[in-house]
């Protein structure tokens, strides 16, 4: 069980034949929580406005609350856990972690181009 913080009355569970449930009445009507999870997702950097920019600089996870947990560079090169001082790349490939809305407000501001169809939800396996 995990609660939300700030949030007395919004709880996570899991069950142990399977499942998250998720309640927001402290526990009273709990319902299951599946498509409200982050996940990972893996994009591809191609131009401003992040190009050339350092992650700190960026300010990818104060501005859209999601999390760049792996760089691949273009030279095949993988950062797992970058730091902050990461400069990203055109044609780097980088692995976010948040909530699919978060996701979705993150991607018009990648690139210049149009990029909704590049969005890939990551296999648990990778």
């Amino acid at each position: 069980m995990a609660g939300v913080p700030g949030d007395s009355t919004t709880f996570y569970f899991g069950a142990v034949n399977g499942g998250i449930w998720k309640t927001t009445d402290g526990g009273a009507v709990p319902s299951l929580a599946q498509a409200s999870l982050p996940d990972v997702y893996e994009l591809e950097v191609d131009g401003q406005p992040l190009a050339d920019k350092s992650l700190r600089e960026a300010r990818i996870r104060e501005r859209f609350g999601i999390t760049v947990v792996a760089v691949r560079r273009s030279s095949g090169e993988l950062l797992i856990n970058p730091p902050a001082e990461t400069v990203i790349n055109t044609g780097d490939r980088i692995r976010v972690f948040g909530l699919r809305d978060q996701i979705d407000n993150f991607i018009p501001l990648r690139s210049q181009h149009e990029a909704a169809t590049a969005t890939q939800p990551m296999k648990a396996a990778e």
